[in-house]
Order: C-alpha cells, then structure tokens, then sequence
C-alpha cells in the first residue's frame, strides 16, 4: 500500500530539535528532518538517560483540576559544580532525546564552559510526554504555550528542590517555535531564570503568511559568496508552474508522464484538492533545504547547481524534485499525492507504541489555535515567490481547521490575533535579558526579532549573514557561517554577565572533571521514592484516564 507523501499543511515539527518544518509535506521525504545529530550509542544513551516529572499539571488555569501526567526530561551534570549555572533547554514540537543535553547543542557546551548542568523539558502531547492515551480533539485544547510555559515554571521548581539547586542561577535556551517560549517564559516568569537565548522565534502570529515562499526565492538566487542572481529561481519557478499545468490541464500523455517521472500513485491526482496538494508538495519542497542549509545534511548549492546544469525550466523542477526524493515514498512504492493521503496523519488520534507521538496533527492544532504560520503562495507587488498558486488552496490550510479539529475558518484569525495581544507579537511589553538571533536567508526570521530599539532591559538581537535556521544553537561544525561564531559568542558572553558568573572563557574547555553526583542522587531516589509509591512499572507510557 502507497505511504502519502503529500502531507502538506500549517508548519509542521521535526523528529527531534529546532522543530519547525517549511511543510507536512516534507516529513514523508525528509523523516529524519533537522540539522546533523551525533549518533546516539548505546553508551550515551545510559549515560544521559530519560527522567520523568510524575506531577504535571494537566490544567495550570484550574484550580479545581487536580489530574497530572509523567512529562519526561533529560539531564547532563557532568560538569556541574555546586552553585554553577543550569541551562533550561525547551522542547518542541517533536520528542526529546539525549542528545538535547549532549555535546551537539551550545547548551551542553555552555555547562561545559561554565560549571554547569543541562536539563532538557519534553513538550506536553509529544514525544512520549502525552497526558492521555490518545490525541482526540477534546483533549487536545490542554495543548497552548501558555500551558507548555506553566509546565516550565512548575517543573523547574520541583527539579530546583529536588536536585538542590536553589543557589544555581537558571537560563534558558529554545530554537523556533521553542525560542517564542524562550522569550514568552521571560514574560511570564521573569523570576525564574537570569536570562534566556531566542534562536529564530517567530513570535509574531501571522494566519496568510506569503514571505515563507519569498525567503525560499531569495535564498535560491543567493549562492555561499552572497552573490545574487535571481535568474536561477526564477528557472525554476517557471519549471514548477508547467508541472502544476501538467497536473491541472495537461494532455493525457503529458499526465501520464508526469506520474510516470514522479512515480505518483494511479488515481492519486483526480480532484482539483489532490493537484493542488501535489502542486504544493512539490514547489516548496526546497524549503526544507533553505531552513536547514547551515546544518543539514543537504545544502543550497546542490540545488543551485542541479538547477543551473538543467536544460530547461521544466527539466529543472523535474531534476530538484528528483534530487530531494520526491518520487519516493517511505514503503518503497508509488507516491500517493492526493488530498485524502494528506489528511490521513493529521484526522489519526491514536498514539504509537514507540513514543514518538503524532506531532503533524498535534502541531497543526496549535497553527490553527494559536499561530497560523499558513504558507501560501499569494502573490504579492514586486515580491518574488518560489510558490505556485496551489500551494495556497485553502483545503491546505483553513479548511485543515475546520474538517480536523472543528475550528471554523472565521475562528482562525480571532485566535491569532489573541496571541499577538497576549505576548506583544514582535513588541513584547517590559520584557528583559533576551537574545533573539536568526539567519538572514531563515524565512522565520521575518516572523522573529531582528531589530530592537535601544533600551534599559537587556534585549539583543544579533543576524547571521547567509545564516539558516537557528544558526549557532548547534555545537560548532565544518562550513559554520562567521555569524553562528559570533552568536554563540554573544549568548555565553550575556549568560556570564546575568549570572555573575566569574567562571574563565576556557576553564573547562577539553578538561576532564570528577562528575557532581549529590544533585543526580538526590533525583534518582525521588525517582525511585515516586515509582514505588505508585507502582509505576512502564515509564514509557503513562497516560492519565479521564
């Protein structure tokens, strides 16, 4: 049976860190979506195994509610020294691993540098954090940021007794839509943390929002020099819109064609919505290479270059779709590009086994209830973009709304408009001792912070030239941009400062340290205390029953 590869909607998450996705589309293609990971052996995995707070709220708002659920974390105190600095790295849309504590990400860096430990917080209903035992629509209205930054306070309070932290001055650290809860958590809990790092949080809430596909343009046209040639997008454009013809009008032997080169399922591209959703799977899926250039393991020169060396626009578009493997699909056999394969993970409320969780219908409930972020592909004066006119089919995006989660049409830019007030959009009221840092050619970025008027309470923004999405939050690599340098540099320079700490640039840097054991003690015996008390036997899946 055919995998759906057309599982284009609202932004969708990535499996693991700096989650957000250009489109749903992409994790058929792009399953293990996000920057390069080092391999989690065995031996890591024990050494920063999975912890579990069994006390979470279900509802901060309501008193009366007195139902909890098991959130999972992780935790890194091998350089940890009493008094030093704990850095709160914030989960996402997708689960945790170990590596969200380790050597890949500047926060495991930053412990290492400074005496300090590393405690990663699962976001409520991914990964295996789920409150009930399955994602149906009811249950899913627990699901908010301003849930998911309650759910931060209280459980840094009970780690804070727990482990013996009370002296340690705490950060915190988020990339995407974790960097709006980065910022957010200063806002409502200034008290709880010294400061906190905003990598590419797009704080501001947009419903139609055509700048995505105007990024991807841009970044097209820009090659690793920043020389700009606008020649190449456009090639490609013009590619896309004669297979988006094909699909919509074409001759019998230009369709049969069409599905022949991209090996799309017989009677998968029937209805005006199934061509559209393949129109739009195929114009953005560059995307996901522009959002991951810095850090993924595909860059925007193999596209530049298969677009350059292609004889015409459409063998183009024919040539990129193939380099990003959209005639494949993850069982191995035909590409089912209709409208009916797109909807099938987002309507599923059930739960696998694995613990990975659903984040394509959960983080497509949170767009249509708090953010939006609908990529189309509206035209705009004197504005270029690399997306097709399908890609803004409303069946892709306000209509996912209505027919999955029962949110009317008119309901979505109400519930945007909400969040905007609450927060502040890109003008948070009084908030203070925050970095918010972006890449240049990141899309999200036009949803983020990157200018700040100058004032009195410690907010920064610094851009990274030619940068990508969440530039300098992952550990330093082969091929960083000058500007990820120069952000990590900022971050560590500021989390010193709000912290006081005195701790040398270099005190730690390659050194080995006897590992603090009394905070990890004292957490494991609460650990074991509490799975003794409540007889809990299957960590991986606790689930509160209503």
């Amino acid at each position: 049976m055919p995998s759906s590869a057309a599982l284009s909607s609202a932004v969708a998450a990535i499996v693991y860190l700096c989650q957000i996705l250009p489109s749903l589309a992409l994790l058929e293609f792009f399953p293990n979506n996000g920057p390069p990971r080092t391999e989690l052996d065995e031996s890591f995995l024990k050494q920063f195994p999975e912890h579990w707070f069994h006390h979470q709220k279900l509802d901060h708002f309501n008193s009366a509610d007195n139902r909890t659920f098991a959130q999972r974390y992780f935790v890194n105190f091998q350089f940890y020294k009493p008094g030093g600095p704990v850095y709160l790295y914030i989960g996402g849309e997708g689960p945790l691993s170990s590596f969200s504590v380790g050597k890949g990400l500047e926060d495991g860096l930053f412990a290492n540098e400074t005496n300090g430990g590393v405690v990663a917080l699962e976001h409520r209903f991914y990964g295996k954090s789920q409150p009930f035992g399955s994602l149906a629509t009811q249950h899913l209205s627990y699901l908010t940021s301003r849930q998911a930054l309650h759910d931060l306070a209280y459980f840094q309070k009970f780690l804070m007794s727990n482990m013996s932290l009370e002296s340690s001055p705490f950060f915190c650290i988020g990339g995407s839509y974790p960097g709006n809860l980065a910022a957010w958590y200063r806002l409502e809990f200034p008290e709880m943390t010294r400061g906190c790092w905003a990598a590419s949080a797009p704080v501001f809430a947009q419903e139609i929002w055509p700048g995505y596909g105007q990024m991807v343009w841009k970044a097209v046209s820009t090659n690793w020099r920043g020389e700009v040639d606008e020649s190449v997008p456009a090639k490609l454009y013009a590619g896309y819109e004669q297979l988006a013809a094909l699909a919509h009008d074409g001759t019998v032997e230009g369709f049969d064609r069409l599905k022949k080169v991209l090996n799309i399922c017989d009677a998968s591209l029937v209805s005006v919505d199934d061509r559209n959703n393949f129109e739009n799977t195929i114009s953005t899926a560059v995307a996901e290479v522009m959002q991951y250039n810095n850090s993924g393991n595909m860059h925007l020169k193999e596209v530049l270059d298969t677009i350059t060396k292609a004889e015409s626009p459409l063998q183009a578009a024919v040539d990129v779709s193939l380099l990003l493997g959209l005639n494949k699909s993850a069982s191995g056999g035909c590409v089912d590009a209709s409208i009916t394969g797109f909807y099938q993970p987002l309507v599923n409320d059930t739960l696998p086994l694995d613990g990975s969780g659903n984040a394509m219908r959960t983080w497509t409930w949170q767009t249509c209830n708090e953010f939006g972020y609908f990529q189309t592909g509206t035209s705009e004066w004197g504005k270029s973009t690399l997306y097709t006119r399908g890609v803004s089919s409303s069946a892709l995006w306000q209509q996912v709304c209505s027919n999955v989660f029962g949110i009317a049409a008119e309901e979505v830019p109400v519930r945007i408009a909400e969040t905007n007030a609450y927060y502040g959009g890109k003008n948070p009221k009084n908030i203070s001792h925050v970095l918010f840092t972006n890449g240049e050619l990141d899309a999200w970025s036009l949803l983020s912070i990157t200018e700040y008027p100058p004032n009195h309470r410690e907010v920064y923004t610094k851009l990274a030239p030619l940068g990508s999405h969440c530039v300098g939050l992952y550990a330093p690599m082969e091929g960083d941009v000058p500007g990820a340098i120069a952000i990590r540099k900022q971050a560590l320079t500021l989390f010193k400062s709000w912290g006081n700490l005195s701790i040398g640039s270099s005190s730690n840097a390659g050194a080995e340290h006897e590992v603090v054991t009394s905070p990890m003690e004292g957490l494991q015996h609460q650990n074991e205390d509490q799975e003794k008390k409540e007889g809990y036997e299957e960590k991986s899946h606790l689930v509160l029953q209503i």
